[in-house]
Parts: structure tokens; sequence; C-alpha cells
């Protein structure tokens, strides 16, 4: 049973709690002896779990950098990496994690606390007579198979690893989940149960043990539900399969063997339906469902970080995966397994103008499940002792009812964005988010958290009058949790963050402005609630925003230990992509390289708007592909660069080969690629069709305090082509890629006399004397 923590007198509201007052107390007087903990060491360095940051660490000491305020606004310190001669190694930084801060901290103790890092990054010295194509063939034998790539990414194989005198270490074992039930029901029983009396006496015993709506998986024993447009094929299809009854629209046709039930609402009776045949699996567990524009699955993976550091075996319902602690879920809410084998597991990357072969692999959920698909997937958490849920919402779920059978306990609101404005789409979003706070109408174990930034703010807090609300915000202080200051560089961010139970300090690897609103809304659930009389410890809410070092896929820093940033993101719509070049122009102090595609056959329109957010916001791009399906790769481009300015598309079209600079060096003449490199270096901008290539050109021409943004795909692994009208799917995994060429940058930087600041590459002097001659033009 969830209660709400209660604030200090001071605010302007009270959560009222049926906690136990031995528990409440106990929890107080830990939130009190960790403050005061914290506040007598804060003249000795960070804490966390009673290692200080002074303290040596066997660990080995990655690159190192610098950072100091760049700016201040709206009293936020802002910083950024900076060259500087104040070097501390970012291990220490890593050792700082679970700061509550005291509230009589002086300026001095706390300038001291936000101390900054680093140095300049080593290269290794490189043998002479280097062969550079060796270097840059990633099959190359030269090349060791851990360096980067997926191996590196996955971890080490704990067979191949002895640390020193830790021979006889076990592995921890994860959860022993208890054997999910065997669900069979009468199907007058369940419709009963639905709210339905629809179905002849005759018919009422028929034994129903499973629902689904494809016809291809139905099994026999199975409920057969059709929906609105649904063919009698499928429904002929779903009886032969072994459906024992058919539920669906009143438009139904007759078939005499087995019983048909018509509704008028077919949708929503499999709602009911699911939720009933499930044994209403949200009610067994406290659950958090986040909703917005963007940000949800950042914040969703924060706030699993919170529960899962204080113990609470919790699921996920996402964007990315559907798991139960460190076990996917599949569809139907059963533990995942690979049905076949993944031939990429000993490979460290793709290859280009390749098909790897994309086998054995976990197939990111559906963003928005139908009502039957999240109740399958919360009873494989409820039937295996899950404590905790936390689902995404996503709005065109909301609007079609998909979660109104599922019962939160904890309704976080985002924002509402301004592509959602350009559709015209916004009352109807606005309508369905409202939908999940107007449920919430217990104020004892219901919450709402909502962003007081977000210009509807106050529309949700309307929706949520019937509960407590708790506040967040980065510019409104009169938010409950607010930043009072901020420090970003291109390796970490620096939150102190004002609650009304006292300051933390948060020392996060995930990166930009937009990242600080998600850890916020996870500070504010963290503070929200408590589970069966107790609270949440203040230091566990710092631990497990701490904990989540990667959301896959999401602003995710890839890391080699090289001295420029590699981000790899999912931005794939003009408002996304704008957000997230604008994060990480705070965090990088030089060029922002962009790698950037968009995929074929959807979404057409937005083409150019992903073009002209990358011109205007990136000092450097390339053009790439995503996966262009049907589409012909060279179209889809053209579609993106239409978007830059009249001045670089003049100049295209008035260049002696068509059509013109703006395409891949490989369509063009070769008498003619001196003008190309010409044009596309004076503009800083290129087209490389090939995705695998664009990568490495992005990574191996970035010098130190730049950053590489590789963004549209983030978590995913895959790319499709069509061919003779199939589809087909290869292993390609930006990560992956991004990794593996980061792994062999160094030894470019070792060969004398190479020039590989700019595309393209060459001897240095060259660059001048021989392409880029203003005659030329």
């Amino acid at each position: 049973m969830w209660q709400g923590r209660e604030w200090p007198s001071s605010r302007a509201f009270v959560f009222s709690s049926d906690a136990e007052d031995d528990d409440a107390g106990e929890a107080e007087e830990a939130d009190e002896v960790f403050l005061d903990a914290v506040d007598e060491d804060l003249d000795t360095g960070f804490q966390e779990d009673g290692l200080l940051a002074d303290e040596e660490e066997e660990d080995i000491i990655p690159p190192l950098r610098t950072r100091a305020v760049v700016s201040s606004t709206d009293g936020l310190d802002i910083v950024a990496d900076e060259e500087d001669e104040d070097d501390r190694p970012r291990s220490t930084m890593k050792a700082s994690a679970g700061i509550v801060l005291d509230d009589d901290v002086d300026e001095d103790d706390e300038d001291e606390l936000l101390a900054d890092v680093d140095t300049e990054a080593g290269v290794p010295i490189l043998d002479e007579g280097l062969d550079l194509d060796a270097i840059i063939d990633s099959g190359t034998p030269a090349m060791p198979s851990n360096m980067g790539g997926q191996e590196e990414f996955l971890g080490i194989d704990e067979d191949e690893v002895e640390l020193e005198g830790e021979e006889d270490i076990e592995e921890l074992p994860g959860p022993s989940y208890p054997e999910p039930p065997i669900r069979e029901y009468a199907l007058g029983d369940l419709l009963e149960m639905a709210g339905y009396g629809l179905v002849d006496r005759a018919a009422s015993n028929t034994k129903v043990s499973g629902l689904h709506t494809d016809p291809h998986k139905i099994l026999p024993g199975d409920l057969y539900i059709s929906l609105e447009q649904d063919t009698e094929e499928n429904v002929s299809e779903a009886i032969e399969n072994g459906a024992v009854a058919i539920l669906g629209p009143q438009s139904l046709g007759k078939n005499s063997s087995v019983p048909m039930v018509k509704v008028p609402n077919p949708r929503d009776a499999m709602h009911r339906m699911a939720a009933a045949f499930y044994n209403d699996p949200s009610q067994k567990m406290s659950v958090v469902g986040v909703t917005g524009s963007s940000g949800k699955t950042t914040t969703s993976w924060l706030i699993r970080g919170i529960f899962e550091e204080w113990g609470k075996l919790t699921g996920m319902m996402g964007s990315i995966e559907n798991a139960l602690y460190a076990d996917k879920l599949d569809a139907e809410g059963n533990l995942w397994v690979p049905d076949e084998a993944d031939p990429t597991l000993d490979r460290d990357c793709s290859a280009a103008f390749h098909l790897t072969p994309y086998k054995g692999k976990y197939e990111a959920p559906n963003e928005a499940p139908d009502g039957l698909e999240a109740q399958k997937l919360l009873a494989g958490m409820a039937d295996r002792g899950a404590e905790v849920a936390v689902v995404e919402c996503n709005p065109d779920g909301l609007e079609q009812g998909r979660m109104d059978h599922v019962d939160l306990n904890i309704a976080v609101f985002t924002n509402l964005a301004t592509d959602a404005a350009e559709e015209g789409e916004f009352e109807e979003l606005l309508e369905a988010q409202g939908a999940i706070f107007r449920r919430l109408t217990n104020p004892t174990t219901q919450r709402a958290i909502i962003n007081l930034d977000d210009p509807y703010a106050d529309d949700i807090r309307a929706f949520a009058a019937q509960v407590p609300v708790v506040t967040y915000a980065m510019y409104n202080k009169s938010a409950d949790v607010w930043p009072e200051k901020l420090r970003f560089s291109m390796w970490e961010t620096e939150i102190k963050v004002q609650t009304p139970v006292g300051p933390l300090l948060i020392i996060t690897p995930l990166i930009g402005r937009h990242n600080v609103y998600n850890i916020l809304a996870a500070v504010a659930v963290g503070l929200a609630v408590t589970v069966d009389g107790e609270p949440i410890p203040l230091k566990t809410i710092v631990q497990g925003i701490e904990a989540t070092e990667i959301v896959p896929g999401r602003c995710e820093v890839i890391d080699e230990d090289q001295p420029f940033g590699c981000v790899v993101d999912a931005a794939d719509t003009p408002a996304a992509l704008s957000r997230l070049m604008d994060g990480l122009r705070e965090c990088c102090n030089k060029r922002l390289i962009l790698v950037l595609g968009c995929p074929g056959e959807q979404d057409q329109g937005k083409r150019p708007f992903m073009g002209e957010i990358a011109h205007y916001k990136a000092d450097l791009v390339i053009m790439t592909n995503d996966s262009p399906r049907g589409e012909g790769p060279n179209e889809i481009i053209a579609d993106m660069v239409a978007g830059y300015p009249d001045s670089i598309l003049k100049r295209n079209a008035s260049v002696p080969y068509q059509p013109g600079f703006l395409q891949d060096p490989g369509r063009v003449d070769y008498n003619a690629l001196e003008f190309l490199w010409h044009n596309c270096y004076e503009y800083r901008r290129y087209v490389v069709e090939d995705r695998w290539t664009a990568i490495r050109w992005a990574i191996g021409s970035a010098q130190a305090d730049d950053c590489v943004v590789i963004a549209g795909r983030g978590h995913k692994d895959f790319v499709e082509w069509t061919f003779d009208g199939e589809t087909v799917r290869g292993w390609f995994d930006d990560r992956v890629e991004a990794r593996n060429a980061l792994a062999k940058v160094a030894k470019l930087w070792q060969i004398s006399g190479f020039d590989h600041a700019e595309l393209p590459w060459m001897d240095v002097g060259d660059r001048e004397g021989r392409m880029f001659n203003k005659a030329l033009v």
C-alpha cells in the first residue's frame, strides 16, 4: 500500500499517511543520520556507502577532463568541459554517489564539493610502418576483437577474467520467480467478471484458456477477440487454429461451430476481458505510469533504478524493453528466450554495404501496446512476485483507452512537446494524457507528479484535483523539486536538487539539460511515496538515480577513453533532435559532429525539418540513411538536405555536375570529385549513404573536446531493406559500430603527417595546396 511521505510543516501541503508511527520514525531518523553524516564529511569529500572521494581506489584511471563555469542562467550555475590545470580523475567523480546536502552547507564548502575534474587523454604510441588500410578495414586481423564492439558492449566473459585474490567469487543469483498460474475460465464466468452477460446457457460452460487478437497466435482453447475492421478470413483462421469462442462487433457474421459473443465496443470489451482473465494484475503491485511527449523512457528507467536500489522487485513496460529485474519479457508476459542462435555474438560490428543476419535478437516492444498486451505483461510481472511496475504510457495508447483498466498509484507528466502543436493535436493529446490523472481519486494511495515548467501543467493539475500533487521544474522555484545548481560536461552532470526534505547532490553520467528534467521527475516520485508504511530513504533515491548509468539509446554516452564525446540517441523528430542538440551544445566545448538519417517509407514530411535542425545546430553534418526499406537511399537524403538554407541549395544547383555536391561521393564521376569535396568542405555538409561508413568518418574526424552525435535510431539494433517486395532485416547497432570505430581511432591520431580533422582525410598540407583552391569554384 502506498502512502505519501510527510513534508515539513512549512510546505504548502502535507500528505496524509497511514504508516505505522514506528516505521515512519525509523525512516525519518535514518534520513537525519544520513544528512548529519554527509555534513560531517563535507571537508573531506563525497560520500557513498562510507567511501570518501579522497580514499584511494584500485581502478584504472580513464582519460581526464576538466570543466569550468561558462554561463549562469536563472540562478543556475552552468558548467561545461574546458581545458584546465585542475586534474582530478573521472573515476573519483563516480565514487561520489549518494550525496544528500545539509541546508547549512556554506558556499565555500559547496564549491569544494562541486570541484571539477580532468586532464588531457593519453594516446598510446604507435609502431612505425602502420598501414592506413589496415586501420580503417574493420575486418583486419590486426584489430583485436576485444577492442570495442559488441563483446565489450555486453561485458567481458566472466570465465575469461580472473581477479587477483578473488578466485572463489560466486556470481550473485538473480531472483527466483514463482511459477505463474495456469488460467482457465468458463466463458460465462469470464464475461460476468468483465461486466457482460451476453452468452446463452449452453455456451457459458465453454472453457477459455487464453485470449488473442491475432488469429495466427491462437492455440486450442483460446478466445479470439475480433476488433473493428476484422475480416471473416481471420475469424475462420482463428477457429481452424483452435479458438473455442469468438468475441467481436455487432457486424460479426454467424458461425455455428463455436459460440460468438457480439458487443457494441469490442476494443473496450477486450480491455475488460483482459483485466478479468489476468486477475487485475495492476492491483497486486504498486504501479507508476509515466506519460508525456518526451522523456518517458529515461524517466521510467530512473524510477526503476530507485526501486531496485531499494530492494523492490520491479517490472518495466516500455519502448526499449519489457522486463522483470534483469529478465526480458516477451509480448505474452513470459520470460524471453532466443528462438534461434544469434550469429552476431562473436562479431565486433557489421560491415559496410552488407546486411548481417538478424536472428536470435530481442525485438523492441510495441511502444503503445493494446490493453490485452498490457495486461499480459503486467500479469507476467505480478505472477512472478513483482512489487512495483513502471509503465511508459504512450499518449497514442491513452487516447484509445489502452490503460483504462490499469490502476496507477503514481502518474507522472513530463511535457506536451511543441511538435504536437505543428500537427494541431494539442487538445487531443492533452485530453488523452489527462485521462489517467482523472482516474487518480484516492488521496492516500495515489499521487500526481507534474512538470511545473510545462505550459499545460495547470490543466494536468486540474485533472488530478482529487489527489496530492508533487511538482518539479527547472526554472520555476515554486516547484517542490528544482535544481539550485547545475554543472554539465560531456561525461556527467552534477545537480544540487532542492526538495521539501532537504537538498540532494546527484552526480550522474546522464548528460544534457533534457536529462535534468528526467532526473527531477524521478526524485519527485521517490519523495512522494511510501510502500507498506516504509518511505524511500533519501540516500536510496540518490544512489538509485546514480546507478542508472545508461538508458540504452537515449543520449547514451559511448566512452572508450577517447578525448572527445560520442553520443547515440533516438531523436527521430525535429523537436527531439532540436532538444538533443541544444542540450549537447551546453556540454561540448568545440564542434558538434552530427550523423543523421531518416527511415524510408514513413514520415516523409518531417525530413526537410530534420535537415534544417541539423544544419543550424551542428557544426559538421553527415547525412546518411536509417532503414531505407523500399525507397532509394539517395532520394531520402535529397528530402533531408532540402531543409538546408537557400545559400547552400543555390550553390548545389549551380555546380557543373548534377544533382550537385549534396550527394554521396560514390555517385559522382571521378573528374567531378574535386568540385564535390571543395563545396562539402566549405560548408562542412557531407552525404554518405552507407551508415557504417558515415559513423566511421565522423568518429575519425573528431578532435579533442568535439562531440560526435549519432542520431535517429538509439537502441534499435537492425536496419530494414526491401527487395522484390520483401522486407529484410539486418543487424546494425549504432552503439556497437561507434565502439568498434572508437577502439581504433587512437591509431589514426598517431600517423605522422596525416590530417583527419576534416573530410576528406589526407596528408597535412595537401588540403589547401591541391583540393581547396578557390579557382575551382
